[in-house]
């Protein structure tokens, strides 16, 4: 293990295990790029592990407005778990708030991007 430098992932997508199975394999077929690991916070926790990785950056996306709220939840209650990860929320275009959904990520201990503040879709 590396013990000069920290190691942070800082992009590392996790799924609640009913449906991380299924959700790695549709990424992989829509980019077309291959999966190495099954998507589980526990698969996550293992690599990093194995590889040194001191922290890492989870997120999830959602594909669908019905998905965001259950996704920060899911993702707040993992980082609350583990000290060595660090979440951030996610958004939808056709949230019919998104700014309280923002507020809400905050609340739950998650990170937001300035980015998703002040911005035009148009």
């Amino acid at each position: 293990m590396n013990k000069k430098y920290k190691i942070c992932d800082v992009h590392a997508h996790i799924f609640p295990d009913k449906i991380a199975k299924k959700a790695v394999e549709n990424i992989g077929s829509y980019y077309n790029i291959p999966m190495y690991e099954d998507g589980t916070v526990d698969a996550l926790l293992k690599s990093s592990r194995e590889l040194g990785v001191n922290r890492c950056l989870v997120h999830s996306s959602a594909t669908d407005v019905e998905q965001v709220e259950a996704i920060n939840n899911f993702i707040a209650g993992v980082v609350k778990n583990h000290r060595n990860m660090i979440g951030f929320g996610t958004l939808h275009f056709d949230l019919d708030d998104i700014d309280a959904e923002v507020e809400r990520i905050i609340a739950l201990g998650l990170k937001e991007s300035s980015c998703t503040r002040n911005f035009s879709i148009l």
